[in-house]
């Protein structure tokens, strides 16, 4: 025992969703105000709250039921398990290859974190290196939102973040990855982005970032051409892993 103090609401928030995911279908509000002996008010606050988080769905009758965000929050757990025994080995290799620093970005909680990244020697040095990165302006923010739902999108907005205009996320999309050149950390670089697709959600967004002096088209078309390989290979091992599991 540590004698930390259990937060009350959180717990019986976590046990009305596992009573939500367990029934055999939706349930209403007085449905589980009986099962736990509450006030039909206390409930539908819960499920309310719930609701708005994104965990719970309310069907035409008002019952409710697990959102689609769990089944995706289940499967990012279980590959993100891999993710990393995955990708540091190409990411690794790639960065060798190319010469450039190559990163794995993932958008948790509203904001953009790049949660692996490799470099080649000599390149960057560690103090530019930025765990946090803009949503907006990133090419790995770009390739990311391209691939989120509008309600996903709403939730980002209403969090203060300024999102380009739908057009701009609908070309990355359409031609598969972001191109971004800008000055960042006070140099101008130029940046891919690739989606990390795992049925048809979106883990994250590999990019290779790289010093605009060193970049021209031919090698824009390269970075590109290796970093969806490279996102191909790894989506495809992950759903093997997946398969494995169970």
């Amino acid at each position: 025992m540590t004698g930390t103090k259990v937060l009350t609401t959180a717990r019986k928030m976590l046990e009305i969703v596992d009573a939500v995911g367990f029934s055999t279908g939706p349930v209403s509000v007085a449905e589980l105000a009986d099962r736990f002996g509450w006030s039909r008010g206390a409930m539908h606050q819960y499920l309310h709250t719930a609701k708005e988080a994104g965990w719970f769905v309310q069907d035409d009758a008002g019952r409710y039921h697990l959102s689609h965000h769990v089944s995706v929050l289940a499967r990012m757990r279980s590959a993100q398990a891999d993710i990393a025994e995955i990708l540091q080995p190409r990411m690794r290799q790639l960065a060798a290859d190319l010469g450039e620093a190559v990163s794995f970005a993932v958008l948790d909680q509203g904001g953009l974190f790049i949660v692996e990244r490799a470099e080649p020697v000599g390149i960057y040095q560690r103090q530019k290196f930025q765990t946090s990165i803009s949503i907006t302006t990133s090419a790995s923010g770009k390739a990311i939102v391209a691939h989120l739902s509008e309600r996903e999108r709403d939730r980002l907005r209403a969090g203060g973040v300024e999102l380009a205009p739908a057009e701009v996320y609908a070309e990355v999309a359409d031609r598969g990855f972001a191109l971004v050149r800008s000055d960042w950390l006070g140099s101008d670089i130029t940046a891919v982005a690739v989606p990390l697709m795992v049925r048809g959600h979106c883990m994250g967004a590999l990019s290779v970032i790289a010093p605009a002096v060193r970049v021209d088209e031919t090698v824009v078309a390269e970075m590109t051409r290796r970093l969806l390989e490279m996102a191909r290979n790894a989506s495809g091992e992950l759903i093997a892993e997946e398969r494995t599991h169970g």
